[in-house]
């Protein structure tokens, strides 16, 4: 049993003494960085800044041109498939009515005897001779 709780003191100063050496290691590099000075900062954060306002301001230009052509497009496509739907209803109702006069002639051919307001009695009452 002492072996035992010897290796877990062991594992365990192990631990402490690994993060010791790397918290001692990360503060030598650190004092290797060489921080800016404030006026290296504040260049750097306005140029920062200039470019992102730049980019915004091309996005947002891009963006209307873009909408606006897309807006463009679909108005002129939709006009051409309205237009191109007239045409075809037109044109099916142009042949729709055709057929109809010709399918009326061909059914009906009573309809284009001429009809006037005199009746021929003599012909459906016999006549007697006397």
């Amino acid at each position: 049993m002492a072996k035992e709780v010897k290796k877990k003191d062991n594992k365990k100063e192990e631990k402490v003494a690994k993060k010791a050496a790397n918290t001692s290691t990360m503060r030598s590099e650190l004092k290797k960085v060489t921080w800016p000075t404030r006026k290296e900062l504040v260049n750097s954060t306005i140029a920062v800044i200039v470019i992102v306002v730049l980019t915004a301001i091309i996005v947002f230009f891009l963006d209307v041109v873009f909408e606006s052509l897309n807006t463009y497009g679909i108005n002129k496509l939709r006009t051409t498939v309205s237009e191109k739907i007239n045409k075809d209803n037109t044109t099916i109702t142009t042949q729709d009515a055709q057929e109809e006069v010709v399918t009326d002639m061909t059914l009906e051919p009573e309809a284009d005897v001429e009809v006037t307001g005199e009746t021929d009695a003599t012909a459906e009452t016999p006549t007697t001779v006397e």
